[in-house]
């Protein structure tokens, strides 16, 4: 696989996702300080979430308070004003190069940058389901639920194409591990990937 996909499965691991506190700007929100001080090494890419707000910053501001901790860090928002975001976010989004701002998903198709270095897209291995969680564990009987390995390959693959970060969303359980179908899902995904497997077709 390609020396951009590593990169990009390297980034969305290295990746934190921060939710902005309400009336709380990130320039005294002490988790932003302490994600970004280095005592854990350097953060590819931070990606604010828009659930509760900005927390009292602008973008831009925010923008340059973790630039001024960490300048090789890349800033998105999945929300609201994107100038200065040097990587666009993709929630629920696919494959797709920086000129297709659908790629990016339901949140983000109409608020381009003209700054983005670098577009991301991620998605929860749980498919759509009834009743429980999306982002994190659901609930047992959802337990056999999961994306196809054939879906996350070609996403891989359209991600290496595009040079995308793909960052699958795989949540632990109630015991703080991966499901059992999650992990053989992976394994089937890593083993298409080193054998430089063709595209599935398409369902």
């Amino acid at each position: 696989m390609s020396a951009i996909t590593k990169a990009g499965l390297l980034a969305a691991a290295l990746a934190a996702v921060v939710t902005a506190a309400p009336g709380v700007p990130p320039v005294s929100d002490a988790r932003v300080r302490e994600l970004q001080n280095l005592q854990y090494g350097p953060i590819e890419y931070i990606w604010f979430d828009h659930a509760v707000g900005d927390g009292g910053l602008s973008h831009a501001e925010t923008v340059a308070f973790c630039k001024s901790l960490q300048p090789d860090c890349f800033v998105g928002f999945n929300h609201g004003d994107q100038e200065g975001a040097d990587i666009r976010l993709g929630e629920m989004g696919k494959p797709g190069p920086l000129t297709d701002s659908a790629a990016a998903g339901p949140y983000m198709k109409d608020t381009p940058s003209r700054t983005y270095r670098l577009a991301e897209f991620t998605y929860p291995i749980l498919p759509p389901h009834k009743g429980g969680a999306m982002w994190f564990y659901s609930l047992p009987e959802h337990d056999e639920l999961v994306h196809p390995p054939e879906k996350l390959y070609r996403d891989v693959l359209g991600a290496a194409e595009f040079g995308n970060v793909f960052a699958l969303d795989v949540g632990p359980d109630y015991r703080g591990r991966l499901r059992d179908i999650d992990v053989e899902t992976l394994r089937k995904v890593g083993a298409m990937i080193r054998a430089r497997a063709p595209a599935p077709p398409a369902p």
